[in-house]
């Protein structure tokens, strides 16, 4: 059995009214049952998963709010949407392991124990290329064991150990896994054999991970079907706004440029996840160049920009689309100008029209960042395009610069005013439309 659906009533973390829709295993593929529970320390993370999986709320422990006469309930619906269980009252034992739905629970974050026992055929490779020895999944796997002493070890090879252990380990009737923080102790390439191991076990069970790492999360699974759940906490607020993204078609279009640009696939892509201000533009000039002029003129910026741009103006509107759903609190978008082509200028008015005033979408004079030249027919250079920084890269006096500097001052001043301002209604969850 796996849970595809949860929904709060009276909620004094999550509020009223809110529903969410889970991954479950699909077609056998590869990372399709994972869902993600991501977002910075301290957002509630845990807390969320806590919810229906461990423990019922307790308003002794600090950090938690006062529960007082108000009830709230936690419904959860299985694969065919019907439902399994009702908590109607906060003091009852968490939904669950009332209604004993197996499953495993992984904490990456405990010390490793002292000794593990590993069956004799299996090897733990880490060669770089992440091949690895496909380990046993039967319940015999265990015969001929061998004791492994971790004290021999580092902390983070005897906590790699330790989980690929226990995630080998889990029983077959077993439908839900839960990891929390599996990065704990481990280097970036041992995280992303670890996540492989985890894909392979998620195109068979439902696994929740808890993460803080962008090692963790694989843009190629999100394609497949898992799905991302971003908890945010605005400042001086008790209610945690979770937003949701399991659109595999939008992933998928966000992917697409990465095959063919692969730079855009690395980790400063998945910052998006953990960020709460994000900044948008298309390319990879166009953050090289005004990471520049904010350096340049001592501008202190606290938003991660979206990996090295877009892929291209056409690809902003996934992007988002992506923020969007994951309820990330302030988001910018830079267009640049273009007005030979009306399907970008068709593009940009999409763009601003779904998303502000939520989010600041800025569009500049200019048709390009810097100036961009080609031969002619004569094999002389000509300028195709006019761009506010000139071709070696220095900004441009006059009209296109002052521009410039004006659409960034705008988009400094919306990331440095209150938080607050940009929440969106949270009333129900975007990925209800899944079901």
């Amino acid at each position: 059995m796996f849970i595809k659906k949860i929904k709060f009533e009276k909620h004094p973390l999550i509020g009223d009214s809110k529903s969410f829709v889970f991954s479950v295993p699909h077609r056998n593929n590869i990372g399709s049952g994972i869902n993600y529970i991501v977002g910075k320390s301290g957002s509630g993370k845990t807390k969320f998963l806590e919810m229906f999986f461990l423990m019922p709320i307790d308003p002794t422990k600090p950090g938690n709010p006062r529960i007082d006469d108000n009830q709230y309930s936690i419904k959860l619906f299985d694969e065919s949407c019907t439902e399994i269980t009702s908590n109607p009252i906060a003091q009852e034992p968490a939904p669950v392991r009332r209604f004993k739905l197996k499953y495993s629970f992984i904490d990456g974050r405990k010390e490793p124990k002292k000794h593990y026992m590993f069956s004799s055929e299996e090897t733990l490779s880490r060669d770089i290329s992440g091949r690895q020895t496909k380990r046993k999944e039967s319940v015999d796997r265990f015969k001929n064991k061998y004791e492994k002493d971790s004290r021999n070890s580092g902390k983070g090879e005897a906590r790699f150990d330790s989980i690929m252990s226990e995630i080998g380990s889990v029983r077959e009737d077993t439908g839900v896994v839960i990891v929390e923080e599996p990065e704990a102790f481990l280097d970036p390439i041992n995280q992303k054999i670890l996540l492989k191991r985890i894909s392979e076990v998620a195109k068979e069970k439902q696994v929740f991970i808890t993460t803080h790492s962008p090692y963790m999360v694989d843009w190629s699974y999100l394609c497949n079907g898992a799905s991302i759940f971003k908890v945010n906490r605005p400042p001086e607020s008790s209610e945690s706004i979770v937003g949701a993204f399991c659109n595999a078609m939008v992933a998928e279009q966000i992917n697409n440029p990465m095959k063919r640009q692969p730079h855009l696939k690395g980790v400063e892509t998945k910052d998006i996840f953990f960020a709460d201000k994000v900044f948008i533009v298309e390319g990879q000039e166009d953050v090289g160049l005004i990471s520049r002029y904010l350096a340049d003129n001592n501008m202190d910026y606290d938003f991660v920009f979206f990996g090295y741009g877009a892929g291209g103006a056409d690809k902003i509107k996934n992007v988002l689309k992506l923020c969007s759903d994951l309820k990330i609190l302030k988001v910018a978008a830079l267009f640049d100008k273009e007005s030979k082509d009306a399907d970008r200028v068709l593009r940009y008015t999409f763009c601003f029209e779904k998303y502000a005033p939520a989010f600041q979408i800025e569009e500049l004079v200019a048709e390009d960042i810097r100036d961009k030249f080609r031969e002619d027919e004569k094999g002389k250079l000509e300028r195709y395009k006019e761009g506010a920084f000139t071709e070696d890269g220095d900004l441009k006096q006059g009209k296109l610069g002052d521009d410039f500097k004006t659409k960034i001052k705008n988009i400094l001043d919306y990331f440095k005013g209150d938080i607050n301002d940009s929440i969106r209604d949270n009333s129900m969850s975007e990925n209800e439309s899944a079901v």
